[in-house]
């Protein structure tokens, strides 16, 4: 997840914890300070996403791309989901192009990642994570499988 998209979720959990926190009063006849009580917020549902990843494939003849799906049974109150495309190369995984980020709360939705093949013949795969808040942080990841192509 990029460093903005940090930023984004930090300060939305920021704020979320500023209206969900308690309040200091303090009354002026008497001088006193009091501490409301914290509400305590039970949230009134889970929110349980699944991701799916399709394999890799060629959209073009000199561009690979993969496609991810996130289904919910409802919305999070903040949600960040990135796509990432990898590659082997060298007997090792490694990132690929420069991946996607979504902020976006929809229950359902699908994006993709694309970028230019590499020329010759490689295995790609892609990754993709949700980071979403619902009453708490939770985090969902899933790898598509591995297409060998060549370009």
């Amino acid at each position: 997840m990029g460093v903005s998209m940090r930023k984004f979720a930090s300060t939305a959990l920021l704020a979320i914890a500023l209206v969900m926190g308690g309040t200091t009063t303090s009354s002026a006849v008497s001088g006193a300070t009091t501490q409301a009580e914290d509400p305590i917020v039970t949230p009134l549902h889970d929110v349980v996403c699944s991701i799916s990843i399709d394999p890799p494939s060629m959209i073009t003849g000199s561009a690979v791309g993969a496609y991810g799906r996130v289904r919910c049974n409802a919305s999070p109150d903040v949600a960040i989901t990135s796509i990432q495309l990898q590659i082997y190369r060298n007997g090792k995984w490694s990132n690929f192009g420069t991946g996607v980020d979504q902020a976006t709360t929809q229950p359902n939705f699908g994006f993709s990642d694309t970028a230019g093949a590499a020329a010759g013949c490689f295995y790609y795969r892609a990754q993709m994570v949700r980071e979403a808040f619902h009453g708490t942080w939770d985090t969902s990841s899933a790898t598509s499988g591995e297409q060998r192509l060549c370009s």
